[in-house]
């Protein structure tokens, strides 16, 4: 899914007012990534021989899920001489990674998925660097745009957060809090202390709300508000070491990794292009006597013995096709994963079990709508300066944003990125509430909706998602999100997907992460 701009704005806000505090703790890499480099190694050094199938060979590796982390292993898999399988239950491949295309009259896409790229997300744009996918920046550097902060019924700039040259604003206190708190997460040995523990027990409402004594109100209500819509999950079931273990960076780079391009890219052309190069370079020659996807294949039963892997898949054309494997890649998330008939009786662990029955998930659709102008390009509600079109707002819209950035033409697109039980009812309803509130915020840019041009895609109520993307709940960081990428069964059974990505989890960064890393697990395995 798209995740917010107002997530990254967040993150640099801290960022800057920690690097301001004189006697904050040093940065240093996120907690998850460092358990999860530290059990994936453990895991990686007891991998078995396998024999390697010769090339050519089709079905020697079964991939379940044809979005971009099934496209990349296969992409890494092919590469290397490994012939591989892919059954992708929809009509279609790349996942959420889902442009739309000639949207409005004047041409522009939207994305129906995922949209927003960072500047760290390395995985991602190398790919796209080795595929020849320029990345687009969508908004000049240096630029002064800002994003409008409409809470408490006063709109507020970036500025607002924190000045990072004068060392003032309301974000201070609560940067020092959280680099406290981060900076006591892992012993010498990378283990959860027991603060981590109580920090993941503990819900992220409630310590937002120890932190409303040293800061402004708005302040807690906007990172309320961008953690909702972040995560797509109440932040009473959401963990507090979302945000506590969010904002590591490289001690030997600082905090440029959260510089002010942060969430300002796109793949130029629309994200779909990425997994839609992928299936054609998959397809065509050398590797295409190596490859075979097959979609309207919805795994319905797995078992296993000492022949491999038994996969039983629901066809239109064929309710019952059976097919074995010696190993098997899932990226299928695990809210569908966990639907899977056979899965309790193949003795994964206690650990993988629970993760894939109860890793939380986030409950977000979004609504784009043509706009016959840009009126966010103008001054917008008094305010002198740029602005970005991104909107994050108590009103009842949550957060609007440009999709049309960097596209030409005079009209544009608004993305609303829903959150809750709205994300879960129909167009109609949210379209309804996105025209009175942006009425009751601005006229004018109410006026400028063209809502005869509109898409939606409601991820919650897709059958092959029934979700937006994996976020922990309370009691879940230290438990699950280290789990889900082990491999299982004497390393023959894979995991890939945005959700075992301990760095890009929700992201699609984490989808190309997870098949670059799958893929050197099952090459490791000979």
């Amino acid at each position: 899914m798209a995740r917010t701009q107002l997530f990254g704005r967040i993150r640099l806000a801290i960022a800057n007012a920690r690097a301001a505090l004189p006697h904050a703790p040093p940065p240093a890499p996120r907690a998850i990534s460092r358990r999860s480099a530290l059990l994936l190694m453990t895991a990686a050094a007891a991998c078995t021989p396998m024999r390697k199938s010769e090339p050519g060979t089709p079905g020697a590796v079964a991939i379940i899920g044809g979005g971009t982390a099934g496209l990349t292993t296969a992409w890494r898999l092919a590469n290397a001489g490994i012939a591989c399988e892919i059954f992708e239950s929809s009509g279609r491949t790349g996942g959420r990674m889902f442009t739309l295309r000639d949207f409005t009259p004047e041409g522009h896409f939207c994305e129906l998925g995922g949209e927003l790229v960072d500047s760290n997300h390395t995985d991602l744009i190398k790919l796209c660097g080795e595929l020849g996918l320029p990345i687009q920046r969508l908004h000049p550097e240096g630029s002064g745009m800002s994003d409008l902060f409409d809470v408490g019924g006063k709109p507020r700039l970036a500025g607002d957060l924190l000045d990072p040259t004068a060392q003032t604003g309301p974000f201070l206190p609560v940067a020092a809090r959280i680099a406290a708190d981060q900076a006591a997460l892992l012993d010498a040995d990378d283990n959860w202390t027991a603060r981590a523990i109580e920090l993941d027990q503990t819900p992220l409402s409630q310590y937002l709300e120890s932190l409303a004594s040293s800061t402004e109100r708005w302040v807690i209500d906007l990172l309320a508000l961008a953690y909702h819509a972040e995560y797509g999950i109440p932040i009473d079931q959401q963990s507090s070491l979302n945000l506590v273990d969010l904002i590591g960076a490289d001690s030997g780079k600082g905090f440029e990794m959260f510089g002010d391009s942060d969430e300002a890219h796109r793949i130029q052309g629309g994200n779909g292009t990425l997994p839609e190069t992928l299936l054609k370079r998959l397809t065509v020659a050398p590797l295409a006597d190596r490859v075979r996807v097959n979609l309207r294949h919805e795994l319905a039963n797995i078992a296993h013995d000492g022949s491999g892997f038994h996969l039983t898949f629901n066809n239109e054309t064929n309710p019952q096709v059976e097919r074995t494997f010696e190993r098997v890649v899932l990226t299928l998330p695990f809210t569908r994963l966990r639907e899977v008939k056979g899965l309790g009786g193949l003795g994964l662990s206690a650990d993988k079990m629970k993760a894939i029955n109860e890793l939380g998930y986030g409950v977000n659709a979004k609504l784009m709508v043509g706009t016959t102008s840009r009126p966010w390009t103008q001054q917008l509600l008094g305010i002198n300066s740029p602005l970005t079109g991104t909107i994050y707002s108590d009103r009842g819209f949550g957060v609007v944003w440009d999709t049309s950035a960097g596209q030409e033409g005079a009209g544009g697109v608004l993305t609303n990125f829903i959150t809750g039980a709205a994300a879960k009812t129909e167009e109609s309803a949210v379209l309804a509430t996105l025209e009175s509130s942006l009425a009751s915020l601005s006229p004018n840019l109410a006026a400028a909706l063209n809502t005869r041009v509109r898409a939606s895609f409601f991820w919650p109520n897709h059958p092959h998602t029934k979700a937006s993307y994996a976020g922990p709940l309370v009691g879940q960081y230290t438990k699950f999100a280290e789990f889900a990428a082990q491999p299982e069964l004497g390393n023959t059974m894979f995991f890939a997907g945005e959700h075992t990505s301990a760095e890009s989890m929700g992201f699609m960064n984490g989808a190309v992460q997870s098949g670059e890393r799958v893929s050197k697990e099952v090459l490791a395995a000979g």
